[in-house]
């Protein structure tokens, strides 16, 4: 029997290879967590997304750097040096390439854009270009097992920007706080939204997080299950709103959606067929969070803000 509704998923390849089976099998492909613009670039009729664009996320790490870093730093933005690096596929293109073109558009001293490969086991020559390089912000996009390679070499090699703003992935993950230890105070994050958050602002998020903390007897590792409690949430009201699980039924549902406001601070509003991001939803936004003695807190906009961000990141004092 034919599956009418696939959901998914946590990476961008995954998500790129699967939606395309989905749409040829003319099957409703509900995605999640996979960022990457291209995604939504390919006219699908069956696939909805609810994640912000993955080119959103590099961008708002440039917007954060001109508009806050670098007053922070006292250095005028078309003086501020910014570094990118980035996982080489899919993922990791999509928010380097955003982050790049923004800071082009923005007139940001960019040093330069280096991608590598996610199953690198030895990055310290990438890490060495980069101290040489000497950027006060570092932009970095990387899954976690080549993340903590990246920074154990990192610390190894004296390598400390003023600031380091990861693009989600790995650096939304609580293991990745858990192997930092102090070090990890102060490194930013953009993301979707994560659970420490103005209630104001994303209401509903709190609520999740206890409920998650009851069914799992720990605490959320990332927002990725925000994320994921949301969407459910949306699908389930499109089923209910389509009274059927057939595919065409749930399309005419999910484009008659409008949510104004969800646990992730944002509403819902699919971009209908013929448009260039189809399926994409127009209303979702990353935020900048930052690590905190363990914790992830959201510092900026300053409506969703439950802290406010340190600067410059202790780290950056022990640089050799």
């Amino acid at each position: 029997q034919r599956l009418p509704i696939l959901i998914g998923t946590y990476a961008s390849p995954l998500a790129m290879a699967a939606s395309e089976v989905a749409e040829r099998n003319q099957v409703i492909y509900w995605e999640m967590g996979g960022i990457s613009d291209p995604i939504v670039e390919r006219g699908f009729k069956y696939l909805f997304r609810i994640t912000p664009m993955g080119s959103m996320y590099g961008g708002k790490a440039v917007d954060f750097s001109k508009e806050v870093l670098a007053p922070k730093f006292g250095i005028a933005p078309d003086k501020l040096k910014v570094s990118i690096v980035h996982e080489d596929a899919l993922y990791g293109t999509t928010c380097g390439t955003g982050a790049e073109r923004r800071a082009k558009e923005l007139g940001l001293n960019l040093l330069g854009r280096d991608p590598y490969s996610s199953k690198a086991t030895d990055l310290s020559p990438l890490i060495l270009k980069l101290k040489a390089a000497g950027p006060d912000v570092l932009i970095a996009t990387s899954y976690i097992q080549d993340l903590l390679i990246f920074w154990k070499q990192g610390r190894e090699l004296g390598f400390w920007p003023k600031a380091v703003l990861g693009t989600g992935g790995g650096y939304a993950m609580a293991d990745f706080a858990n192997a930092m230890g102090d070090d990890a105070t102060g490194v930013f994050n953009v993301d979707n939204t994560q659970y420490l958050i103005n209630p104001t602002f994303a209401p509903g998020a709190k609520e999740a997080a206890e409920a998650y903390q009851a069914i799992f007897k720990e605490p959320p590792r990332s927002g990725h299950s925000l994320m994921n409690y949301t969407g459910a949430q949306v699908l389930f009201d499109v089923i209910s709103r389509a009274g059927s699980v057939e595919p065409e039924a749930i399309r005419k549902a999910a484009l008659a959606t409008d949510i104004a406001k969800t646990p992730m601070g944002y509403g819902v509003k699919f971009a209908p067929p013929g448009d260039k991001i189809a399926g994409q939803d127009i209303r979702a936004f990353p935020l900048i969070f930052q690590w905190q003695k363990g914790k992830q807190l959201t510092v900026w906009p300053k409506e969703a803000a439950v802290a406010e961000a340190i600067i410059p990141w202790p780290a950056s004092q022990k640089r050799k």
